[in-house]
């Protein structure tokens, strides 16, 4: 991991041994570029000192050329060019191309679909410890997505990429938790793991823990709170809490308090 705590003071130097052919320095200006980090945020640069550091077999700039064509940044959008250059970085190793590559054979992006080869490369990644490679094998062995259905084992998978902070995972076994898949059920583990995810952003555990303080399921009822975490939710475009709140709202506006008039 780069440090980047006197980027400012030392982006000059960095330029000009990137300008040298310094491939680290290429792959560090380029990460500057990228996040706005000493200069400001430029993502053609980033490009042009990946590509520099990629052709000198920096692995981690060659996958993150993969993500800037996968995404649109600095080039046009190219789903066959982000495979060529994930295919790249994830036969060298690197565990974040081989997630992102699983993603593209999951989701038919520069490749056909191809559930087995998906979860061929979530494996590769997950055996290194990748979170999100590990909450897919969950979420593949759930479903049973290229290989078979298994909920308990889906358990074990999004544990581990629990434990690793994933919040999508943590949602993910917070919903196994809720309806008893693959574990015994509990509501109030279920909610436990909701709250964490929602705490991180997940926008579906958001609207889950909301649902949970609305109706005091698992957790102890609050309609405050349960407002709270669907306008998180809603706030990230969730239809469901927007719809969710509509109907508070209405309810609450359909209450006739009392008078307090004998």
């Amino acid at each position: 991991m780069t440090d980047y705590s006197n980027i400012t003071d030392n982006i000059e130097a960095i330029k000009k041994m990137a300008a040298q052919g310094d491939a680290k320095a290429q792959t560090n200006l380029a990460e500057c570029y990228f996040y706005g980090r000493g200069v400001e945020q430029n993502y053609r640069n980033a490009v042009l000192w990946f590509e520099n550091a990629a052709e000198q077999g920096i692995v981690p700039a060659i996958g993150n050329l993969g993500y800037c064509y996968e995404c649109g940044l600095g080039v046009e959008i190219d789903y066959e060019k982000a495979v060529f250059w994930y295919k790249k970085a994830a036969e060298l190793g690197n565990p974040i191309a081989q997630t992102n590559l699983g993603g593209c054979y999951e989701h038919e992006r520069g490749v056909p679909q191809n559930f087995e080869k998906a979860f061929e490369w979530y494996m590769k990644a997950a055996g290194q410890g990748d979170s999100e490679a590990q909450t897919a094998i969950g979420v593949f062995r759930e479903h049973g997505k290229g290989v078979d259905r298994n909920p308990e084992i889906a358990v074990e998978w999004y544990k581990r990429a629990a434990e690793n902070g994933n919040a999508r995972a943590q949602c993910h076994l917070g919903a196994c938790y809720f309806y008893g898949l693959g574990i015994e059920q509990s509501h109030e583990k279920a909610t436990e793991y909701f709250l964490v995810a929602a705490k991180q952003g997940d926008v579906m555990a958001q609207y889950n823990i909301a649902g949970c303080f609305e109706r005091g399921d698992g957790i102890e009822k609050s309609v405050e709170d349960a407002i709270f975490w669907y306008n998180k939710a809603a706030e990230q475009g969730d239809k469901d809490a927007k719809e969710a709140l509509k109907i508070i709202e209405n309810e609450r506006k359909n209450t006739i308090p009392p008078s307090g008039d004998e």
